[in-house]
């Protein structure tokens, strides 16, 4: 499985077939790995080297320092992914195996044991939520080190919990010497002072003391010491510490919590997606919009929210996708173009116009004749020319049809933007006058003298040229305006 993933063997029916018999191996019962020097073992049975694939994955689990891996019972074929996806990785390519643990959702974590290679005993060190439990912190990183194992501190022993009361002393400790001789206990200390907070539900003391470590991580200058900083953090705040500070990039200490969640990775992404998709405050989901496209690692969990049954999750995903351009989102988004709700619909229509690529542009059709006018409108506000010439016909012949003012105007000033020849004649008819028992309205005529004047072709030069007479005084000065942006020559 873990070669075909990383695409050196086979591909398509392969990666499927492959996929189902892990399925089938995991069952109700879970499965364990373990990479020996003598060989991989199953579920306690040694598995020959020469079975197919047997010394790709031992190879590839002891690139990443993996000894044991254990899958619990109750996993999803997609957590199984989100684990095996990381391990696919080339070896050496997270340069410490918490970092590659900490690339696994929070949920699926909790239900994998992984105990590192040097380090793997019959006690074993499990890491739960993706770092070290019965391993001390120092130890942790020398079993995950490829150089020499050089002591950093005291090694294995009972650890001693330290109170919460505690932690403003570590932290003014490590404000005085970020690379002092004491900075790593330190780091240890504050991690366990942090635990007792959390525990009292004293979350703003983490969110400072991470803020804290954020701001001193860059003045380290040793990279040893500098994943230590990381890893304490990424130690200190579990889930529900990295949902309390995703809350705060609504506040005003958005931009100390941006700074954190940074370091996160993928769980403050889906802390703020989850918050986004529950938020019914237009204020709050722009915030929490804007700090996803900061961190955004969510891409995978946007296109499961888009098959969500609620149709608020529907709109805040999808004004989410606009904001991030998010191309491969496309197909998703077009099975929404027909929804039920109508703020889904307008949700739907500004992200494909705002994202634009010819299959997003192409899905906006059926939009543009929806039943709303709202939903058409907001179709049409977000087409700009070179993407949507495709439209140039649609919109001409929608025109036609449309009954609404306000929409007659966008489709004019649409065509405008794309400016495509059969664009610039669609305005030009609409400019003129008309036939004495047939006259167009003005607000017609001032609409398409707008899309000439978006058009700033020699050809919609020419008609506003010949439009500077007219005998309705409002199109002459507005065609004098148009003129004056007009391109010379």
């Amino acid at each position: 499985m873990l070669p075909f993933l990383r695409g050196e063997q086979g591909r398509g029916d392969q990666l499927v077939l492959a996929f189902r018999a892990l399925l089938s191996e995991l069952g109700a019962n879970g499965l364990e790995l373990r990479s020996t020097d003598g060989g991989l073992v199953v579920h306690g049975v040694p598995v020959a080297d020469d079975v197919p694939g047997a010394q790709e994955v031992r190879a590839q689990l002891r690139g990443h320092g993996i000894g044991v891996l254990r899958f619990g019972p109750g996993l999803t074929p997609t957590s199984v992914l989100a684990v095996l996806r990381p391990m696919a990785m080339p070896a050496g390519r997270f340069g410490h195996l918490e970092a590659l643990v900490a690339e696994i959702d929070a949920p699926t974590r909790a239900l994998v044991q992984i105990e590192p290679e040097a380090t793997a005993d019959p006690a074993g060190a499990v890491l739960p939520d993706g770092y070290v439990s019965d391993l001390d912190f120092i130890g942790a990183v020398k079993a995950s080190a490829v150089g020499e194992p050089a002591p950093l501190a005291p090694g294995r022993g009972p650890r001693v919990p330290v109170p919460m009361s505690r932690l403003d002393q570590l932290l003014a400790a490590l404000q005085r010497e970020p690379a002092g001789a004491t900075a790593v206990e330190t780091l240890e200390h504050v991690v366990s002072a942090c635990d007792e907070a959390r525990q009292l539900g004293a979350f703003e003391r983490v969110f400072r003391a991470a803020t804290t470590l954020t701001a001193l991580e860059p003045l380290v200058e040793d990279s040893d010491l500098r994943r230590l900083y990381l890893l304490a953090l990424r130690r200190m705040l579990p889930v529900d510490a990295v949902d309390f500070i995703a809350r705060r990039t609504a506040r005003p200490e958005r931009a100390e919590a941006l700074e954190v969640l940074r370091h996160v990775g993928r769980d403050a992404s889906e802390a703020l997606l989850q918050l986004l998709v529950d938020s019914e405050s237009m204020e709050d989901r722009r915030a929490y919009r804007s700090a996803l496209r900061s961190i955004a690692t969510v891409t995978p969990l946007l296109g499961r929210l888009l098959t969500h049954d609620a149709w608020y999750v529907i709109r805040n995903v999808a004004e989410l996708c606009g904001d991030l351009r998010a191309e491969h989102m496309v197909p998703q988004l077009a099975r929404h173009v027909a929804h039920g709700d109508e703020r889904v619909r307008r949700a739907v229509a500004v992200a494909l116009a705002r994202i634009a690529t010819p299959a997003a542009v192409e899905a906006l059709r059926p939009l543009l004749r929806d039943a709303s006018p709202q939903v058409r409108l907001l179709a049409l506000q977000g087409l700009d020319g070179p993407r949507a010439r495709g439209l140039a016909m649609s919109l001409a012949l929608a025109l036609e049809d449309e009954s609404n003012p306000d929409v007659q105007r966008e489709l004019l000033l649409a065509l405008g933007r794309i400016g495509t020849p059969d664009a610039v004649q669609v305005l030009v008819r609409h400019a003129a006058p008309g036939r004495l028992f047939n006259r167009r309205p003005v607000s017609i005529r001032l609409a398409a003298v707008e899309g000439l004047r978006l058009a700033a072709s020699p050809v919609a030069t020419s008609a506003l040229r010949s439009l500077s007479k007219d005998d309705e005084g409002e199109v002459r000065r507005t065609v004098q305006l148009a003129l004056e942006d007009a391109p010379r020559g």
